[in-house]
């Protein structure tokens, strides 16, 4: 499907599942919107898309009957990352509130590994770097604690451009041969599936 079948239908299925009182569906499409909006987003680099993909997770974030903690929290770190690509800095960590005040009620490690890099730019960017370092901190450490390889890449990459702005070299070269080793670790993983995939469909 092209985005815009994609939209078409997402659309639909929110209409027939709100009409029908299916909530979690609903709940799934308004996600689904405002990802596929957001990728058009930065695919077409049209800033217009942000604003619904903003529309759609701001009403799933806020949906206080929802059940799935974990939707909203991801819903409110979309808004985050968007906010922080507009550099709306304030409207960034005021999502990013809300969402660690929800997380309070069931702490989540996915929430962590895969969000708090984005607070820690945030913070970077407002010049506050004991701020950015612990969310980068803890959110290295949920990432090593779900396994996530690539959110462990990430996080050693945003690391070593913190250390080499602070001037403190040792410490930036240490988290670049972490962020090489977990590049290569990826690059090995998408090879090996790559090949299961080949040896199961001509096997």
């Amino acid at each position: 499907l092209n985005p815009e079948e994609a939209i078409d239908n997402f659309k639909r299925s929110l209409r027939i599942n709100e009409s029908i009182g299916n909530k979690k569906s609903a709940y799934s499409a308004l996600n689904n919107l405002g990802v596929v909006f957001m990728d058009r987003a930065i695919n077409e680099r049209n800033d217009h898309f942000y604003d619904s993909a903003l529309n759609y997770f701001t009403r799933l974030a806020t949906s206080a009957d929802n059940p799935n903690v974990n939707t909203r929290l991801l819903a409110y770190g979309n808004m985050a990352g968007i906010y922080e690509l507009r550099n709306e800095l304030q409207k960034a960590l005021d999502s990013f509130k809300e969402a660690i005040a929800l997380e309070k009620n069931q702490s989540s490690l996915s929430f962590k590994a895969m969000m708090y890099g984005t607070l820690g730019n945030i913070y970077n960017k407002l010049n506050k770097p004991d701020s950015a370092l612990l969310y980068y901190e803890v959110g290295l450490k949920a990432a090593k604690d779900i396994e996530s390889t690539y959110d462990q890449f990430e996080y050693y990459k945003a690391l070593a451009a913190f250390y080499e702005k602070k001037r403190d070299f040792k410490a930036a070269l240490q988290f670049s041969k972490q962020q090489a080793i977990a590049k290569d670790s990826i690059y090995n993983t998408e090879k090996a599936q790559a090949i299961s995939e080949l040896e199961t469909k001509y096997g």
